[in-house]
């Protein structure tokens, strides 16, 4: 992680969507120690997408909520224009190649790097980071 990512998530509000509590928890407080308001966690599609609405300036979007892809989900960020990051448990397989170019961080994910990576797309404006693939 950089030295920057913390500052760069200073002040700013992150959707977490996420299933699993313990997970959620984790990310939450990960992000709200580097200075960012977490909006959610969102465990359902339904309260996701109702989220969207907080006008977030990113988004940490687990693919699975409940046996459910959650790709309705991204569909409705990149309308809204709020960059994301795929967080889940499958490989490159269970992501659509119409979002291959979106940052996916494996199950477990590693705090500094989920971080990093937040930090980077409030850099970029923009879901696309191949180098973290």
């Amino acid at each position: 992680m950089t030295g920057d990512a913390p500052r760069a998530l200073a002040g700013r509000t992150i959707l977490v969507v996420e299933d699993e509590y313990a997970i959620a928890s984790i990310i939450q407080e990960m992000l709200e120690r580097h200075g960012a308001a977490v909006l959610g966690p969102a465990p359902t599609i339904a309260t996701a997408l109702r989220l969207i609405g907080g006008a977030p300036d990113a988004a940490v979007l687990d693919v699975n909520l409940g046996g459910r892809p959650s790709f309705e989900i991204a569909a409705a960020l990149e309308t809204a224009r709020v960059p994301f990051l795929f967080s889940t448990g499958y490989g490159a397989a269970g992501i659509p190649e119409q979002y291959a170019h979106v940052i996916r961080l494996q199950k477990p994910i590693k705090m500094q790097r989920l971080v990093a990576q937040v930090a980077a797309l409030l850099a970029n404006g923009s879901t696309d980071h191949p180098a973290s693939r």
